[in-house]
């Protein structure tokens, strides 16, 4: 039986090679409405015994819905909290003369006020991966999710 930390951490070299090839505009964005189960977030410590931190080494639990209306919930532990979402696109220029990477983008509002944003891919229709620093690099802090 395959081990569920294996998974996460095939994913987590699949997302980065394909990542790490994307040329400008080689990336449409694609659907991200539906409920996500979060599998894991990957820090930029890989010796840390936590990384990746997974529902099952922090007993917490996240799941996030994400509506065509443009309405998020989160639910953490049973505890909700929603608002509003943007997406987007962009494209990044690590420097001169590199290779320029496209990446889609989400926003979360919350009382019109913007709370966070993430750059986003989805990998084989499932698999949600969310961070930071997809605009060209992948760093600390990326989560993964699991459509439902």
């Amino acid at each position: 039986m395959i081990q569920p930390k294996n998974i996460i951490t095939t994913a987590f070299i699949a997302s980065t090679l394909l990542f790490a090839c994307n040329k400008e505009n080689s990336f449409k964005s694609k659907d991200i409405i539906g409920t996500w189960k979060w599998l894991a977030t990957y820090t930029s410590n890989p010796s840390d015994p936590g990384n990746p931190a997974t529902p099952e080494n922090t007993d917490s639990t996240i799941t996030l819905h994400l509506a065509s209306d443009k309405t998020w919930k989160s639910i953490i532990n049973n505890t909700s909290d929603s608002g509003t979402y943007t997406t987007g696109n962009g494209t990044y220029l690590p420097a001169e003369g590199a290779v320029k990477f496209s990446y889609d983008s989400i926003v979360f509002y919350k009382n019109n006020k913007k709370i966070d944003w993430q750059a986003f891919r989805i990998i084989q229709n499932d698999t949600l991966v969310m961070s930071k620093d997809f605009a060209g690099i992948v760093g600390s802090g990326t989560k993964y999710w699991v459509k439902l």
